[in-house]
């Protein structure tokens, strides 16, 4: 049974040091079945980096799409306001 592994944030350690060994070293055993960050450009950089990450599911903090809900809703309903 392989073990799953989800990782957050895409950092240049993450690409270059904890995600390679799962595909060369230990791909008989271990998967990477997720990567989460704040910053979407990072998924581009990864897959380029990776090619093998390609179909890996990326995901986003739910409190940065709140962030984004709470500021847009705020900006359609005051946007006389903002400069």
């Amino acid at each position: 049974m392989k073990r799953r592994y989800a990782v957050c944030g895409l950092s240049w350690r993450a690409i270059h040091t904890w995600i390679p060994p799962i595909y060369k070293n230990h791909s008989n055993r271990a998967e990477l079945v997720g990567v989460l960050d704040i910053d979407p450009l990072r998924f581009d950089i990864c897959r380029k980096e990776l090619p093998e990450t390609e179909n890996v599911p990326t995901y986003m903090p739910q409190i940065y799409l709140i962030d984004l809900h709470w500021f847009l809703t705020r900006y359609l309903f005051y946007k006389d306001f903002f400069v």
